[in-house]
């Protein structure tokens, strides 16, 4: 076999080994966010809106905003204040969020209160590159007492438009 089949049968098999690990820490995801969502549903909070945006080769969960009925995204006074949710989210247990310890140079397990467990969560139902170049934006919505969540996704595209003329400098 030439070396350049093998450097592509061996980025080939790289890739469908990424996809796996990608659709097992998924699924793992699915079963905490129900567990997330089982512990929010003793609590006024029917809905949960995480945004984030990436560009540049990298990005971040923007925020997390708490509504007491699944139609609370569209602005309205379901979102809870402040002392709301102070109130809502000191009666849900804390959940286990993986942390980046600097000093051993590496994740360790770390009780968290919900709002953290909810960002750890949403990289995980992000889509693969979300964040490379011109990066992409949007809201992750949980129905709690659906235990449903929708993403509203939008990629950002460069584009451009070509225009070419010619110029007779003589005549």
């Amino acid at each position: 076999m030439s070396e350049k089949v093998e450097a592509s049968q061996e980025l080939s098999d790289h890739y469908a080994a990424s996809l796996t690990i990608r659709d097992e820490k998924l699924q793992k995801a699915k079963k905490e966010l129900i567990a997330v969502c089982d512990a929010l549903s003793e609590t006024p909070i029917k809905l949960v809106v995480i945004s984030y945006n990436g560009y540049g080769d990298s990005g971040s969960i923007e925020e997390c905003r708490y509504y007491t009925d699944v139609e609370g995204g569209n602005g309205d006074s379901s979102e809870l204040c402040d002392d709301e949710l102070a109130e809502a989210l000191s009666k849900v247990k804390e959940f286990d969020v993986q942390v980046y310890d600097y000093e051993a140079h590496g994740y360790k397990s770390c009780m968290r209160p919900v709002g953290d467990k909810l960002e750890d969560l949403a990289y995980d139902f992000l889509p693969c590159g979300w964040e490379i170049n011109e990066g992409s934006f949007g809201t992750l919505n949980i129905k709690v007492d659906e235990k449903e969540l929708f993403r509203d996704h939008g990629t950002r595209i460069e584009d451009v438009d070509w225009d070419a003329d010619t110029f007779q400098l003589e005549g």
